[in-house]
């Protein structure tokens, strides 16, 4: 034991080679590749009226998206779409979907509408049949929208003067291309996100506790390296499954994306599929951005699941607990007027692998300069490792002092 690499990779031995890791793996992989494929399988309904098989939906959509790949959303564009729209007559006894004029006229530029209507942020009837197009009104909108959210969000004046600075580096009107696979991709990172979390705290929760619970801490804790090496070895091996587990589930998506959707245009302003969102990134770089903040969380998940082992000493507590707090998200949120509260909670760990968090209007401000969640969250959690770590270090050596 007086090599702390040796360690490192004896312990990397005992964590990824569990079975419990290999099938959890499996399944999760398995389960990605079946949520992402959901869409393509069965028929799609409106009204207990069947119209097509889903797949042929989706190859329809993709087709007409691809069609008007390369558009700029500007004027001409806006009227065409609505003028189109228009042609659906208005029958309250039927889904507008299920008319022939829909699936004819409309159903080419069904992208372009939602854009529209996320922008003005109205109903689809009314846009549908009141609106008058209006270029400058539906980028005037999508502002106007923005500013009501960071008031009612509680932001500093210095947080809308960083976020309006922002808006200004966000090109308008925006060039529309196809985004099917970047929606998808936005739509399971939270699923993704806490299965990656839970496989974590499994597998991590009898990394100091099975020590104590097979009696052979005694032992260990004697041994000429059984303080401080063996320690950081056992968080070493902690952070690297941490991270391990984060990245193949994170490539199981991109993987699973690309072979049935494809790949998109990577320059794609990042606004098409998440309109509230005032970074001016690009949608490639927004996954990027996805993964390292979800690497992130599973780092900071890891290590406290490690130091809450040796706490516990007993791997059915730290399940329970770690669970606890993956549930607990799902049941409470902390009002927007509590401000600090509310921007702690969505920052952590489990909470903070959602498109939301990540992409979220709450800025941390240092030295007068505002960095963004995705930019701050992951420092903060760096640093929250080392205060975790630190704790655990302290809670080991009293064990061995004491408990022998």
């Amino acid at each position: 034991m007086n090599n702390f690499g040796t360690i490192f990779l004896y312990e990397c031995k005992k964590v990824f080679l569990k079975k419990i890791v290999l099938i959890s793996s499996l399944l999760c992989i398995l389960t990605i590749v079946f949520s992402l494929t959901v869409p393509f399988q069965g028929d799609y309904y409106v009204d207990g009226v069947k119209l097509d098989s889903n797949l042929n939906m989706y190859l329809k959509d993709k087709a007409y998206a691809e069609a008007l790949d390369g558009r700029i959303i500007d004027q001409a564009l806006i009227e065409e779409t609505v003028d189109a729209y228009r042609k659906i007559p208005q029958d309250p006894d039927r889904h507008y979907i299920v008319t022939e004029e829909y699936q004819t006229f409309a159903r080419p530029y069904s992208e372009i509408f939602n854009i529209i209507r996320s922008y003005l942020n109205l109903p689809t009837s009314e846009v549908m049949y009141s609106w008058e197009p209006n270029e400058k009104e539906v980028y005037e909108s999508r502002r106007a929208n923005l500013e009501k959210d960071w008031e009612n969000l509680r932001l500093s004046d210095g947080e809308k003067q960083f976020w309006r600075a922002q808006e200004e580096k966000i090109v308008a009107p925006v060039t529309y291309r196809k985004t099917h696979s970047y929606n998808e991709i936005l739509s399971v990172l939270q699923t993704v996100g806490l299965a990656v979390l839970m496989i974590i705290s499994i597998c991590l929760s009898g990394i100091f506790s099975g020590e104590h619970q097979r009696n052979t801490d005694s032992i260990l804790l004697c041994a000429k390296n059984g303080r401080l090496r063996l320690y950081l070895a056992k968080i070493a091996a902690a952070t690297a499954f941490s991270a391990a587990a984060a990245t193949l589930f994170f490539a199981a998506v991109l993987l699973t994306v690309l072979i049935f959707y494809g790949a998109d245009d990577p320059d794609a302003s990042f606004q098409l599929i998440y309109s509230h969102c005032s970074d001016p990134i690009t949608c490639a770089e927004a996954v990027a951005i996805m993964f390292v903040s979800l690497l992130a969380a599973a780092i900071v998940t890891g290590v406290l699941c490690a130091v809450l082992s040796e706490v516990f000493k007993n791997g059915v507590a730290v399940i329970a607990v770690m669970t606890a707090l993956f549930i607990l998200p799902m049941f409470v949120s902390i009002p927007a007027q509590y401000r600090i509260a509310a921007q702690i909670w969505n920052w952590l760990p489990f909470g903070f692998v959602s498109p939301w968090n990540i992409f979220d209007s709450y800025t941390l401000p240092i030295f007068g300069v505002h960095l963004t969640p995705w930019q701050s969250v992951p420092i903060l959690y760096a640093i929250l490792c080392g205060v975790i770590a630190g704790a655990g270090m302290a809670v080991y050596k009293r064990a061995q002092v004491k408990g022998r």
